[in-house]
């Protein structure tokens, strides 16, 4: 009988044994278990604080191109403004320019105006003396001989006048001659007094 439990009991501890065996078994493979799992905690871990320290720079890049887009914006804002004033300016200095060249229009204009009225005037006015000067003569013509001689007395300055307007050089004695002649052609005179005056007119312009 106590061979027998001798050899139960040596059975029993053989189970033990093996049993003990595959504990210490298993404790070592939880072991290195627990060891790959600690690293890949302290990988995790490093990895959050590499994720959070990324997260902090994104926060501070943002904040900072938020920065530089609202100086940006400031920036952008203030060119707009200056382009701005420089486009009035140079829509008034255009208003002016504009300005001045119709006053130089309408002064040319008035100045042009002028000088046709003053050439009418000019032309008005010797029209009107020739033809008071042919109706003087006229009448005087339909008068006596007395009437025509003093026509002829009348004709004699003008036409010194005008052959000192047109250039002539009538010497001290031709200038009876000239006296005769005006006397005996008074009918065709005025004609020849108005033609003169005319000519000394055209000349006077031509010179101006």
């Amino acid at each position: 009988a106590l061979r027998a439990e001798e050899l139960r009991l040596r059975a029993q501890v053989a189970t033990l044994e093996q049993e003990n065996h595959r504990l210490e078994l298993e404790v070592q493979e939880y072991s290195e278990r627990y060891l790959e799992l600690h690293r890949l905690g302290e990988s995790q871990q490093k990895e959050l604080e590499s994720v959070a320290q990324l997260k902090q720079k994104i926060a501070d890049l943002e904040s900072g191109q938020t920065f530089l887009n609202d100086e940006h914006y400031q920036k952008l804002l203030q060119e707009l403004d200056v382009m701005r004033k420089q486009n009035k300016e140079l829509k008034d200095s255009n208003d002016e320019l504009t300005l001045e060249l119709e006053t130089l229009r309408q002064q040319l204009n008035s100045s042009s105006g002028s000088r046709s009225s003053a050439h009418g005037k000019r032309h008005r006015r010797s029209g009107s003396w020739v033809s008071d000067y042919s109706r003087q003569g006229g009448l005087k013509r339909r008068g006596s001989e007395a009437s025509s001689s003093e026509e002829s007395d009348d004709d004699i300055p003008i036409a010194g006048k005008i052959r000192k307007r047109a250039g002539f050089s009538v010497s001290a004695g031709s200038e009876g001659l000239w006296h005769e002649l005006t006397l005996a052609h008074s009918a065709h005179s005025i004609p020849c007094v108005a033609d003169a005056y005319q000519l000394t007119l055209d000349a006077d312009e031509l010179g101006e």
